[in-house]
């Protein structure tokens, strides 16, 4: 993949988009190849804020997940005839504003989300990305990057982990699995199932994804946080 330009700005705005500088098809045409590398670019660096600042490359990932929340910003400016456009943008600050606390308190490891510090969250962009939300909820032309987004917020929102919204966070994994299946969701549903029915049910879940292409490496993962965080319910022998 070619290097992204960063663009001017931060991921917390800047100035609007100028149409004379934006390509036809970016004002009129199709965007969901746009929106789903976009997303691609964001998702290369957003774990990166677990990593040490010094570690290889991991300013550089960082900033391509910092300029893809630029050019979500753009893309949600100069189409506002696109809800999953502002949707994306609402994901992308969602997972953004806890980059503060994706170290472990050691410095050591990334944090899981259940085990970080949500002091450390930063709040002004949960609350933008829950305007967003709202904004495009209001629209009522659900899809995948709302529902996702959807989904982050209720992470977001919960003051703790344990008032996490397990049962609400499953319903929109089935809404989502209906709507974008993939291994991936397919997996995080089954974790849900297991936060919200407890660890019996998200094992023998996660046991029908055994043998999925592109699981391979994140079932055993999966499991290990479920016996960790999941209610200690029916643990079978």
């Amino acid at each position: 993949m070619q290097r992204p330009v960063l663009v001017e700005g931060t991921p917390h705005g800047g100035g609007a988009p100028r149409d004379d500088l934006t390509p036809p098809a970016m004002l009129h045409g199709p965007i969901e190849t746009v929106l789903a590398a976009l997303l691609v670019l964001y998702a290369s660096g957003d774990d990166d804020w677990g990593e040490r600042a010094d570690a290889p490359d991991v300013g550089e990932r960082r900033a391509a997940a910092e300029a893809a929340i630029c050019l979500a910003r753009t893309i949600a400016a100069v189409r506002p005839d696109e809800p999953e456009a502002r949707a994306l943008l609402a994901l992308m600050l969602l997972r953004y504003a806890r980059r503060d606390a994706r170290r472990g308190p050691d410095g050591g490891a990334r944090a899981l989300v259940a085990e970080q510090d949500r002091t450390l969250w930063r709040r002004d962009e949960i609350a933008e990305a829950r305007r967003i939300l709202d904004d495009v909820l209001a629209a009522g032309r659900p899809g995948p990057y709302l529902v996702a987004a959807a989904i982050a917020a209720l992470h977001d929102e919960a003051p703790t982990a344990a008032d996490t919204e397990w049962d609400e966070i499953v319903a929109l994994y089935d809404v989502l699995t209906e709507m974008a299946p993939s291994p991936r969701v397919a997996l995080e549903r089954a974790f849900a199932r297991g936060m919200a029915q407890g660890i019996d049910v998200g094992l023998v879940a996660l046991d029908e994804l055994e043998g999925t292409p592109g699981l391979e490496a994140l079932l055993p993962a999966a499991r290990a946080e479920l016996l960790r965080n999941a209610p200690q319910v029916a643990l079978r022998a």
